[in-house]
């Protein structure tokens, strides 16, 4: 049971937080906001419901989904104005931690300690890399935000040429948001093998690249501190860049709440 003095605190990845706030930023949002709408901006269907938690947490949309008026000016606040509002949205949904800490100078193990009040225990972790994220962000950590969650694009097929020699006209670019394979494909495109891009060459590559190499390879030796701070960045680039076959139910997210 969830006393006065334990608090819930959101523990969804910050790249899905954050590509919903860039997205009313950079185009525009349904209203209300759900699951299948946030399943279309490339969020996993494991995710949505903790992103829309986090959003509701953060006081930018209501219980049924519609934003609030605090989003709204988060929304059309210029970029210069944009990081001291999130700012203020962050300093306000998180008041507790702020009353304990200044995140731009604390310890790993301060922002722990400040985070024991809320629940899930379970989900310390990631409710930390939330609140890293978003403090990022607003400038109130150092380091970089981190990036929004990206749609792949589906391969499209080459135009080939007809029998007159001419070749069929190209396209016009479709929003990658909504694009797709056409639905009229020839037999001999469709059994064309495709060739396999070099994994070193991918975006998912190159993001745990950079996770391997704050190793210390070097001393060969490391702290306490240093190898959970190591493990929690390479927990949270694993969620962001690979869906859960078998996320977790609703009812096993919230036993997680009261799991010691």
């Amino acid at each position: 049971m969830i006393t006065d003095t334990e608090k819930f605190a959101p523990y969804a990845p910050s790249p899905s937080v954050l590509s919903v706030i860039r997205r009313l930023r950079e185009r525009s949002l349904p209203d209300p906001l759900t699951a299948q709408e946030l399943t279309r901006m490339s969020i996993s269907e494991g995710l949505t419901n903790r992103t829309l938690r986090a959003l509701s947490f953060l006081g930018l949309i209501d219980e049924e989904g519609h934003r609030t008026p605090t989003f709204e000016r988060l929304g059309k606040a210029s970029s210069n104005e944009y990081p001291e509002l999130l700012g203020e949205v962050i300093k306000e949904a998180y008041k507790e931690v702020f009353t304990i800490i200044d995140p731009a100078d604390a310890t790993d193990i301060e922002i722990d300690n400040a985070f024991r009040l809320y629940e899930p225990r379970a989900q310390r972790g990631r409710m930390i890399t939330l609140f890293r994220g978003l403090c990022q962000e607003a400038g109130l950590m150092s380091g970089e935000p981190p990036q929004s969650v990206k749609r792949s694009r589906m391969a499209t097929p080459k135009p080939t040429s007809q029998s007159n020699g001419a070749r069929r006209p190209k396209s016009e670019p479709k929003d990658a948001e909504f694009e797709s394979v056409p639905d009229e494909v020839s037999t001999s495109q469709a059994s064309q093998p495709v060739k396999a891009k070099p994994i070193t060459s991918t975006e998912e590559y190159v993001i745990m690249q950079g996770v391997l190499s704050k190793l210390p390879f070097a001393e060969k030796a490391w702290t306490q501190a240093q190898r959970a701070k190591w493990l929690k960045a390479v927990a949270a680039n694993v969620d962001m860049l690979f869906e859960l076959k078998d996320p977790p139910t609703e009812i096993e997210m919230e036993e997680d709440m009261y799991r010691p």
